[in-house]
């Protein structure tokens, strides 16, 4: 199978990638995806459900999507269709924004880690650590971390983190931090030892509380941009925000996190829409979207393929109703 696969690669490929990346591109304008009123699903259809900490998200699928199965992957830059034999360029983007389903799909699975390693109790912190001078190199910027987070592990052995590149409007970057005992102990860290671990630049200090969404809170930051941000000040200073304008600042296969040992990972539920409310109870969504993914047939008739509908639901704001 596996040689049979090679020879209609070179096969392909000597018919020319361009025409097949022409095609590609002919169908996927046929293709679109709209947010439309909220749906309720069909009680039977396939739900995925996160429960990470005091948040639940379910995602419901209309119908199965088999079609996935007929495409192996060949390497980066190529994928064969098993039907046909037909070879599928990659397009590759230079920046994270011109893929903006990666991209979410990212700060998404970011947002489920947060919410299940982090509470905003006594025994995390909130760190942004900045730099003096222009810091554009990524390589270094986690490099420095390393060595930080190494000699900080020593004074403080319980210690985990979810460590958070951020880039600024004008090219630098900073780390955000979330730091917490994992045997839940009060944690406090002097802003002198700090400033010692930490001689690049400022050391800023924070802790979380009143915010039942710590997952969203950050990936939302993440996304947006302040009009007035700096590196070269130690308190944070006041915000005008552009929604989304982050976003044109991540370039592309670039690591935006990275945890350490003991950060436990999402891991799904995969069960009917029906069990997933039974499971959420008398829980109500604080919020919810239906898209639907729409193709134009030959004719111009537009047809509905599937629905995607997403509910979110909090267990403290239910309580505090």
């Amino acid at each position: 199978m596996v040689l049979t696969s090679v020879i209609i690669v070179l096969y392909w490929r000597s018919k020319g990638l361009k025409l097949l990346k022409g095609l590609r591109e002919t169908e996927k304008k046929h293709i679109r995806i709209e947010t439309v009123p909220t749906r309720t699903p069909n009680p039977h259809a396939t739900s995925k459900v996160y429960q990470c900490g005091n948040v639940i998200e379910v995602q419901t699928v209309e119908r199965p999507c088999k079609n996935l199965s007929n495409f192996r992957r060949y390497n980066k830059d190529l994928c064969i269709d098993l039907r046909t034999g037909e070879v599928i360029e990659y397009n590759h983007s230079t920046k994270r924004n011109e893929n903006h389903h990666g991209l979410y799909k990212t700060f998404a699975n970011l947002r489920r880690i947060i919410n299940l390693n982090f509470r905003g109790g006594w025994s995390e912190i909130f760190l942004t650590l900045t730099y003096k001078t222009a810091m554009t190199d990524t390589v270094q910027l986690y490099e420095d971390y390393r060595k930080f987070w190494k000699k900080l592990k020593r004074f403080y052995p319980a210690l985990i983190y979810v460590a958070i590149a951020e880039p600024q409007h004008y090219g630098t970057w900073h780390l955000h931090v979330l730091l917490r005992n994992s045997d839940f102990k009060h944690l406090f860290i002097p802003k002198e030892q700090l400033t010692e671990l930490w001689p690049h630049g400022f050391s800023h200090v924070q802790r979380l509380v009143n915010i039942d969404n710590l997952g969203a809170y950050f990936t939302a930051h993440l996304t947006d941009i302040s009009l007035f941000e700096r590196d070269d000040c130690e308190e944070p200073p006041p915000k005008k925000i552009l929604k989304g304008a982050r976003m044109a600042h991540y370039p592309a296969k670039f690591r935006l996190y990275r945890c350490s040992k003991g950060i436990a990972r999402p891991v799904p539920q995969s069960m009917t829409y029906s069990q997933a409310q039974r499971l959420v109870g008398s829980l109500a969504p604080c919020y919810e979207s239906t898209k639907v993914i729409q193709q134009q047939q030959d004719d111009g008739t537009v047809q509905e393929v599937n629905s995607i509908n997403y509910q979110q639901y909090n267990k403290i704001r239910n309580n505090n109703n």
